[in-house]
């Protein structure tokens, strides 16, 4: 049968409403409960369903879907539920007008990662303003910094000195010494936070993408991505960024026991890359022909030495991404 002549697929939006719906619900009840990761990972899924809805739709249903979610989640959860499921909005409005752009699966990351910061800083803003505190950096800076130093005080409290010893004893250390190495992370945690920040939203405006490409599987409109794989592939100068990050912050730290400002700016940029580099070395590994061997390293690795091993598989990923541009360009090379 001649492929042109095959009747088009039909596209099922319904179980994408259902989907939308349901992700703000989810949203408001794990918020509610406290469980924030599964709240944004809802916020993930009801901006994908949207973006597909409006690419594939020819009405303009899909808007009352997303006022029906939003309500939802508001009498459900409350204020801070509806702002969240209400960030699915521009969100999804955002990865439509991308993909309509035949945009990578990286740009559109990108972009998203952008917006969620705004609209997560908005918010805060917004709650920080109401509780009467006062609107400046430095204000805001302090007000983040006796945050984490209460709840540093309090998770000690808690501890007692009686468990604070066995800690500083496996460790190998004095209490003292140990409550010293403590304050120095927490400065550090301090400044790297905006990276954080950043990190975290990439993540979520990654997974926003991923939900968009299974969102177009469901609905049986998949010619709506720019290429049927849109895979993920980070650029040379990323994986180049990542590596001289880590190997500086490496090297900083073996002369030096206090921070400064280049292993900070060297830290943050790992801290903002790795997920990225983290998902190329998976893919490694599962393209790898001795994967069973290798995997059983990494998983001994993972209980033994957890951040080192993470911090391998990110440089196997970084170095996945140079043999794919190399691959890509020799495909591209036309041969003599």
């Amino acid at each position: 049968m001649d492929v042109n002549s095959m009747p088009p697929r039909k596209v099922k939006l319904l179980p994408l409403a259902a989907l939308q719906l349901l992700a703000s619900v989810m949203l408001a009840i794990s918020t509610r409960m406290g469980v924030l990761h599964i709240g944004f990972l809802c916020i993930a899924v009801a901006s994908a369903m949207f973006a597909v809805q409006i690419l594939a739709s020819k009405n303009y249903w899909h808007f009352a879907v997303a006022a029906v979610s939003v309500c939802a989640a508001f009498l459900i959860g409350g204020l801070f539920p509806f702002f969240m499921s209400a960030f699915s909005i521009p969100a999804g409005i955002m990865l439509a007008a991308m993909l309509r752009k035949k945009s990578t699966k990286i740009g559109v990351s990108a972009a998203l990662d952008i917006l969620y910061i705004v609209l997560f800083v908005l918010l805060f803003l917004a709650a920080y303003l109401v509780q009467g505190n006062e609107l400046s950096v430095g204000a805001v800076v302090t007000y983040f910094s006796e945050t984490i130093d209460s709840i540093k005080e309090t998770a000690l409290s808690n501890i007692g000195p009686e468990m604070l010893e066995q800690i500083a004893k496996i460790y190998d250390v004095s209490v003292e010494e140990f409550l010293e190495t403590l304050d120095v992370s927490v400065e550090l945690f301090k400044l790297i936070l905006p990276a954080i920040l950043v990190s975290s939203m990439g993540v979520l405006a990654y997974l926003t993408a991923s939900f968009f490409k299974l969102g177009t599987a469901i609905a049986g409109c998949e010619l709506v991505l720019p290429d049927p794989k849109w895979r993920t592939l980070p650029s040379k100068m990323s994986a180049v960024v990542f590596a001289v990050a880590y190997i500086v912050f490496s090297f900083s730290t073996m002369f030096s026991s206090s921070f400064n400002v280049v292993m900070v700016v060297c830290i943050s940029i790992v801290i903002i890359l790795a997920p990225l580099m983290l998902l190329m070395g998976v893919k490694w590994l599962i393209s790898s022909r001795n994967k069973t061997f290798i995997l059983v390293l990494f998983v001994a690795g993972l209980f033994f030495m957890t951040m080192l091993a993470i911090m391998i598989l990110a440089f196997f990923g970084a170095v996945e991404v140079f043999k794919l541009h190399d691959k890509i360009k020799k495909q591209q090379t036309p041969e003599n």
